[in-house]
C-alpha cells in the first residue's frame, strides 16, 4: 500500500509539473526572447489578439545576411507546422497567407527572403550582395524553417507532428527549392505557379521591356488595344470558359487585326504614316518571342508556346 500511495503522488506530482508547464507556454510567449538559437536573434514575442503568439526575428548566417522572419503560434494549435511562401522578388513577410494558415489552426511562419522592400518587383538588393542572393534563392528558407520548429517546440513542448510548406509563383519557386534542396524538412509541399528556370525567365522579361520600348510612342500598347488583342486570342483560341487550353494549338496571328478595329477608325491597310505597321509588327514580334535550346522552348507566360524556329 505505501508504494502505491508513493506512485500515486508521483502521478499526481507529474500531472501538475505537465499543467504547470503548459499553462507556462500557453500564457508567457513573451519567453521567448530569450530563447537561443544559432546565428538567430529574437526580436519580439508577444501575444496578438489574445488569441496566438506571434513572435518576430532576425537569422544572420554570414555578416551580410538579415533574414527577418515570424512564426504565429495559435492559443489552439493542431500540432501542425505550415511555412508561407513569396511573391516577386519577396522584400515582406507573407502575412496575409500566414492569417488564412492561423485561422486553421497551423503554427505558421514567413520571412522576407534577406532583404526588405515593399515593391515585390525591385532587386537592387541584389547587386553586388552574393550572400543576399543566396539568401533570397535557399538559405532564407532553410533558416526560418529551422528556426520556426525550434520556437514551437520551446513554446508548446513538442515538436510539429507534420510540416508542410505552400507557396505561388516565386513561392512556388521557393516550393520547388525545398523539394530539392531540404526533401526531409516538409511532408507535403504545394509548388504552385512556380516561377522556377530564372535564366530564361529573366531575360524573357528583359527582351519584352527592350521590345516595349524600341520604338516609343508607336510601340507601347495602351489599356484599350491590350484588350481588343485579348478577345481576339480567346477567340481564336479560347473555350467555353474563356480559357486558351492549349497554347501550343493556338494559331493566332496579331498582325490580322485590322487598323480600324485597333484605332476605331477606316481600315488603313497598315499605314506607316498612322504608326500602324510598327504598332502591329511590333505586338507580332512581342507575341511570337521566343528563346531557343536543345533541350527545351520556352516564351513568357503572355505569349504562346509555338515551333522554336530562330
Amino acid at each position: 500500500m505505501k508504494h502505491l500511495a508513493w506512485i500515486g503522488l508521483a502521478i499526481v506530482s507529474l500531472a501538475a509539473v505537465t499543467v504547470a508547464l503548459s499553462q507556462t507556454n500557453s500564457n508567457d510567449c513573451s519567453r521567448l526572447t530569450s530563447l537561443k538559437l544559432p546565428h538567430v536573434a529574437i526580436t519580439g514575442a508577444a501575444m496578438a489578439q489574445n488569441s496566438f503568439c506571434r513572435v518576430k526575428g532576425t537569422a544572420s548566417p554570414t555578416s551580410d545576411s538579415a533574414i527577418g522572419f515570424e512564426v504565429w503560434i495559435p492559443r489552439n494549435w493542431n500540432g501542425r507546422y505550415l511555412q508561407l511562401g513569396n511573391g516577386g522578388f519577396a522584400g515582406v513577410i507573407p502575412e496575409a497567407g500566414m492569417a488564412a494558415g492561423l485561422a486553421q489552426g497551423y503554427a505558421v511562419a514567413g520571412t522576407d527572403d534577406g532583404h526588405q522592400s515593399s515593391v515585390n518587383t525591385d532587386a537592387s538588393w541584389a547587386l553586388n550582395h552574393r550572400e543576399k542572393q543566396i539568401d533570397f534563392g535557399y538559405r532564407a528558407l532553410k533558416e526560418t524553417t529551422d528556426a520556426a520548429k525550434a520556437i514551437i517546440t520551446a513554446y508548446t513542448g513538442k515538436a510539429p507532428q507534420y510540416s508542410y510548406f505552400s507557396g505561388c509563383s516565386d513561392g512556388g519557386r521557393e516550393a520547388l527549392m525545398e523539394a530539392q534542396r531540404f526533401p526531409r524538412d516538409f511532408d507535403g509541399i504545394v509548388a504552385g505557379d512556380p516561377a522556377n528556370n530564372w535564366t530564361h525567365l529573366m531575360t524573357a522579361g528583359v527582351w519584352n521591356a527592350q521590345a516595349l520600348n524600341a520604338m516609343r510612342p508607336a510601340s507601347l500598347l495602351y489599356p484599350e488595344k491590350l484588350k481588343l488583342i485579348h478577345a481576339e486570342a480567346l477567340k481564336r483560341c479560347g473555350d467555353e470558359d474563356g480559357v486558351i487550353q492549349d497554347p501550343e494549338r493556338c494559331q493566332f496571328r496579331p498582325e490580322k487585326i485590322r487598323c480600324k478595329e485597333l484605332d476605331g477608325g477606316e481600315p488603313t491597310g497598315l499605314d506607316a504614316q498612322g504608326g500602324h505597321t510598327h504598332d502591329l509588327l511590333d505586338m507580332k514580334a512581342r507575341y511570337h518571342a521566343h528563346v531557343c535550346s536543345t533541350a527545351r522552348k520556352y516564351t513568357p507566360e503572355i505569349q504562346y508556346y509555338s515551333t522554336c524556329t530562330r
